[in-house]
């Protein structure tokens, strides 16, 4: 999970819609720079199916929309993972996040707007729902400079892997190979500091499943181990 400070929201202008070369439609920032933890917009979902549901469920949702809202769905692509489930389930999967009913159940949601964001394995934005008032906010995770790509990550589960694995992933998952920068470029560093970042990690959580000898010991110790590790993706080195 990544932390900041929420800044207040721009105005929509400060990024705009474009064709991207080879991904289709997608977001870049139209100012510099958009500030880290800007809240970019909030949305709620068109609709939103539970785990389970059937391609006769995601039709009867989009065809009780509006004319407009239907022909905003059926422009979002489906990518060739999903294609043999059809115009209406293959697209709301591709296209879907997750999130929850007001009671806490898990669903899918379909986020017009925020379906439009392209993926990244370096994301400079993040998502995060909003269970109280049932919307999902897109927020900057860094500052974002004039005609950069806002991008989010389709699997935030594959964001530690090292590069072939979190291609193979997206590839099973998602449908798609990813070119992002980070994966065009074959860079070793980048890969050790993932894996160095997710052994930490799953030591922590490990850890916290079962007793501690010492609690205080314990997050003091392995809290300088996951602060060196995070700033292994910066290059900056903690002593």
């Amino acid at each position: 999970m990544t932390h900041f400070q929420p800044q207040p929201q721009l105005p929509s202008t400060v990024f705009e819609q474009y064709l991207t070369p080879g991904s289709g439609l997608g977001y870049r920032s139209n100012c510099n720079p958009i500030p880290k933890g800007t809240l970019l917009f909030e949305e709620q979902p068109l609709f939103q199916l539970p785990a389970g549901h059937t391609a006769v469920d995601v039709q009867q949702s989009v065809d009780s929309q509006t004319p407009g809202d239907r022909a905003a769905f059926f422009s979002l692509h489906i990518p060739h993972q999903f294609l043999n489930k059809g115009d209406y389930q293959g697209r709301f999967l591709a296209n879907a996040l997750p999130c929850t009913t007001q009671t806490g159940t898990r669903v899918a949601g379909l986020f017009l707007r925020g379906a439009r964001f392209n993926h990244s394995c370096q994301p400079n934005v993040q998502y995060k729902w909003d269970r109280n008032s049932q919307r999902m906010r897109f927020y900057a995770i860094k500052n974002i400079i004039y005609m950069e790509e806002l991008c989010i990550s389709y699997d935030e589960g594959s964001i530690l892997l090292p590069r072939l694995a979190r291609k193979q992933r997206l590839l099973e998952l998602a449908g798609f190979q990813c070119n992002c920068p980070t994966c065009v470029t074959h860079d070793i560093t980048s890969d050790t500091r993932r894996i160095h970042l997710k052994q930490t990690i799953d030591t922590i959580e490990a850890m916290l499943s079962t007793p501690a000898a010492n609690p205080h010991d314990y997050v003091v110790s392995e809290g300088v181990q996951l602060t060196n590790a995070s700033c292994l993706l910066t290059s900056t080195k903690v002593s």
